[in-house]
């Protein structure tokens, strides 16, 4: 399923310096979109912001861009709602400069970039300017459906991320605000069950 509000905002997008935000909570399937997407499309870079949040974890001393955006809220206390929602923000803030800073990058020199991770939140899409962007928002799968995914994920990693699914109902309560956020700014929201299925109904708005 996918809500737009009505209408088809990617139709007159030009994918020349075009730039693309992926976004979503954990195991969402976020990186293997943006690189089918990359791949379709032409674009030659895809930058993944949890390799941002490596880099910060050896030359960052802060705990809110090196922790997990679900984890942060333990630097507030307890888990309530406005501190998971909170802690959340506070993390991806960490990345809006930087992150920004690369796409004025890209569009100043006229090339394609796809921005892919938790991280591209959609409160920083919103900061891009100009009108040539897509901003595309995966969301959480249903409990059941969303600890399969993170079998299949866990699978081909050489160490399984057993967090994931403890931490699926804070997940759950980013996912309900920030999915919200992405409609507001006017990103794509997006149940990602399958992705052929996605993949094309992305393209039928930009092709």
């Amino acid at each position: 399923m996918v809500d737009t509000d009505g209408g088809s905002i990617l139709a007159q997008k030009n994918k020349k310096g075009l730039v693309v935000f992926v976004t979503g909570c954990p195991g969402v399937g976020k990186s293997t979109l943006a690189f089918q997407l990359a791949s379709i499309l032409k674009i030659d870079s895809v930058l993944q912001t949890d390799l941002l949040k490596e880099i910060w974890k050896v030359s960052n001393n802060s705990l809110l861009a090196c922790d997990c955006s679900h984890n942060v809220w333990k630097l507030l206390g307890k888990p309530t709602k406005n501190n998971i929602i909170k802690g959340y923000e506070l993390h991806t803030g960490e990345f809006q400069d930087a992150v920004y800073k690369i796409v004025h990058t890209f569009q100043s020199e006229g090339r394609g970039v796809i921005i892919e991770g938790v991280q591209a939140a959609p409160k920083i899409f919103k900061t891009i300017e100009g009108t040539n962007k897509i901003g595309i928002y995966l969301k959480l799968l249903p409990k059941r459906q969303q600890f399969t995914r993170f079998d299949i994920k866990n699978s081909s990693r050489k160490v399984g991320n057993d967090t994931w699914y403890q931490n699926y109902n804070y997940m759950k309560v980013i996912d309900d605000y920030a999915s919200k956020q992405a409609k507001k700014y006017g990103l794509l929201v997006i149940d990602n069950h399958d992705l052929d299925t996605t993949v094309n109904t992305i393209l039928k708005y930009i092709t």
